[in-house]
């Protein structure tokens, strides 16, 4: 039997807030790397960490979209993420008896390095204060159906009825 308190989280209700397709590959968080800083001494340049370039490009790209449609005061209290990752379908799964729709992808980037990269372009667009609101994460990992782009549908939502 389940606690009280299981059950009154499984009741919550998010409530759909913004929403946002963003159009290309999707791309996982990448891991900061230690890079030297030249100098005038081989070997004595300081070290800092650096984001992968890809990183930085997609992140961008989401808090310029976000930046059009998102007008307002930060988001307070609990959050919900979803995420629906549509990767480009390789041409071994455009046959005919393949699924005419979209299908479950089990490839790289994985569905963990996806969330943490949308959650991250949250907070740099301003709409979160910090990943740590994100109390629900949803992500489905799909190849999109054959013929179509991939992209990465996004919806952040808020628990109803929160007074923060």
């Amino acid at each position: 039997m389940a606690a009280p308190a299981l059950i009154e989280r499984e009741r919550a209700q998010f409530v759909v807030v913004y929403e946002l397709d963003v159009p290309g590959p999707p791309v996982g968080k990448g891991r900061p790397r230690l890079v030297r800083e030249s100098s005038a001494c081989p070997g004595r340049g300081a070290m800092r960490v650096a984001t992968p370039l890809q990183t930085r490009q997609w992140e961008k790209r989401v808090k310029a979209l976000v930046g059009a449609l998102y007008r307002g005061e930060r988001l307070k209290g609990p959050v919900a993420l979803r995420v629906e990752s549509y990767k480009a379908r390789p041409k071994n799964l455009c046959r005919k008896k393949d699924a005419e729709g979209a299908a479950w992808c089990m490839a790289v980037p994985d569905g963990d390095n996806i969330l943490k990269i949308v959650a991250d372009a949250m907070v740099k667009s301003g709409i979160i204060k910090d990943d740590a609101q994100v109390v629900r994460w949803s992500i489905d990992t799909l190849y999109a159906a054959p013929g179509e782009e991939p992209y990465v549908s996004l919806e952040l939502c808020v628990l109803e009825g929160f007074e923060g």
